[in-house]
């Protein structure tokens, strides 16, 4: 047979484009094609329909937030744009900022509000428990600082971690920040903060879980901690770049 001789590597690279050209499937999720356009059935201009957005399984959680009116988060199936709930606090107000975080596992959903209060708020809902405005759990610690942004984050984990990660970046006097762990239920965890912190940090910046590791950025301090659950929450790893200046 002529030719040059096939090569493993060559070999199973043929046989793997040749899978993908046989499967419309695969080649339209490696090309990425547009799967649907959501938006709010009663959506008005400037609500900021967008901000926000996480995804768990076909569900889509979606954040309008507003400067100008009271903010909703929407939950809407991927598959057909169906939406599933509107979810609003049950007393809203339009300067709360609710909406400019969300997170979503399975049917619990955390929506963020950094300006609610004094210190900001965290609303916790179930989609399929429609009752008393879907479950609704409010937590809105005191917090120092002038202006906390509890709420200004938010992650949550698989629900069989149990765990809810909420940054607050402007907490402190000085502005270092902070995070804290919640379970599903709203109940406090612990309160995680950036060893070594300096002023201004912004600790809570933006906050992430994976299974049993809750992660905390830091803007200014241009860094990110992982906080393992095993060592309950105590002994952090610092992250940073290693050409950051």
């Amino acid at each position: 047979v002529g030719g040059s001789p096939c090569t493993m590597l060559r070999c199973v690279g043929l046989l793997l484009l040749a899978f993908v050209h046989s499967k419309p499937s695969i080649r339209r999720r490696l090309s990425y094609a547009q799967l649907a356009k959501l938006t709010a059935a009663d959506g008005a201009p400037n609500l900021h329909f967008g901000y926000a957005v996480a995804t768990s399984g076909d569900n889509v959680a979606v954040g309008a937030y507003s400067d100008d009116a009271a903010g909703a988060v929407y939950v809407l199936r991927a598959s057909d744009g169906a939406e599933l709930a509107k979810l609003t606090p049950k007393a809203p107000d339009s300067e709360d900022g609710f909406g400019v975080s969300v997170a979503i596992d399975g049917s619990t959903v955390v929506v963020g509000a950094y300006r609610a209060g004094t210190s900001g708020a965290v609303y916790i809902f179930d989609i399929n428990d429609p009752s008393d405005n879907y479950g609704e759990i409010k937590v809105s610690p005191e917090l120092t600082g002038a202006d906390p942004r509890f709420g200004s984050s938010v992650a949550i984990s698989e629900a069989i971690y149990n765990t809810i990660a909420v940054g607050a970046d402007g907490v402190g006097d000085d502005g270092r920040g902070a995070a804290y762990v919640y379970d599903y239920d709203g109940k406090l965890v612990k309160t995680l903060t950036a060893p070594g912190a300096a002023a201004d940090d912004e600790f809570g910046t933006s906050v992430a879980i994976f299974k049993k590791l809750v992660v905390v950025g830091s803007f200014h301090g241009e860094a990110a901690y992982v906080f393992p659950r095993s060592a309950n929450y105590d002994n952090s790893v610092t992250l940073t770049a290693a050409d950051g200046e």
